[in-house]
Formats: structure tokens, C-alpha cells, sequence
């Protein structure tokens, strides 16, 4: 059982969808919520995400984070992704890293206002 929980909301005046991740996650858990969070993303005709993952644990080694992030490289192709992260842990920077070498459009930030500034200047 999935100790997971997500609010999820779409913000028309940014034209993005805000997601905000509390609980426990492993690999899975990951992986089926970004599919979830894309498929309402794609509903609500943006390309932009944010994401907030101060208050999620991982419940993986950092040697899953290779594994984590080619499954959910297709689910994030054609999304600006901004991860906002707070300052806890090195696997973060590992996902972002790995990310990015597969073409995924992503940044991590430690706080909301820069993440949303970034999501609608970014090209």
C-alpha cells in the first residue's frame, strides 16, 4: 500500500498545473504518479508543471534514481518540469542530472515563486 499523497491543482492565470507530493514513494509509486499528473496536465492544455517534493521521503536507493528517471522520461517528454525541492538530499540533484541527459526539460529551485517565474520565461 502506497503511503503517497498528492494534491494536484491547475492554475489558469499561469496556465500550469500544480502538484504538491506528502508521504512516502518508491519507484513505482513515482512513476504511476507522473502518469496520472501528465495525463491532467495534457486535460488541462499546458505544458507546464510544478512540481513541490519538499515533504515526499523516497523510499529508494539513489541507485534506483537511474532506473526512476528512464521510466518516467517518456511520461515527461514535451514538459517544462520545475521541481521545487527545499534543500534535503543529494538524489534531487541525481534525478535533475540524469534528466537532463535525456533530453528532459527540467530545473530544481527551493522555492515556488522562482520555479513559476522559470516555468513561464524559459523558452
Amino acid at each position: 500500500m502506497s503511503n503517497l499523497i498528492t494534491n494536484l491543482s491547475y492554475d489558469a492565470s499561469e496556465n500550469l498545473v500544480m502538484v504538491k507530493l506528502f508521504g512516502t514513494a518508491n519507484v513505482k509509486d513515482v512513476v504511476s504518479i507522473y502518469k496520472k499528473i501528465t495525463e491532467y496536465v495534457k486535460l488541462n492544455a499546458t505544458n507546464k508543471l510544478l512540481v513541490d517534493v519538499i515533504e515526499l521521503e523516497h523510499e529508494y536507493p539513489a541507485i534506483e534514481v537511474i532506473n526512476l528517471v528512464v521510466q518516467i522520461t517518456s511520461i515527461l517528454q514535451g514538459f517544462k518540469v520545475a521541481r521545487i525541492i527545499g534543500f534535503k538530499g543529494f538524489n534531487h540533484y541525481l534525478v535533475l542530472q540524469k534528466a537532463k541527459r535525456l533530453n528532459v526539460y527540467a530545473e530544481n529551485f527551493d522555492c515556488s515563486k522562482k520555479a513559476k517565474h522559470w516555468l513561464n520565461t524559459a523558452a
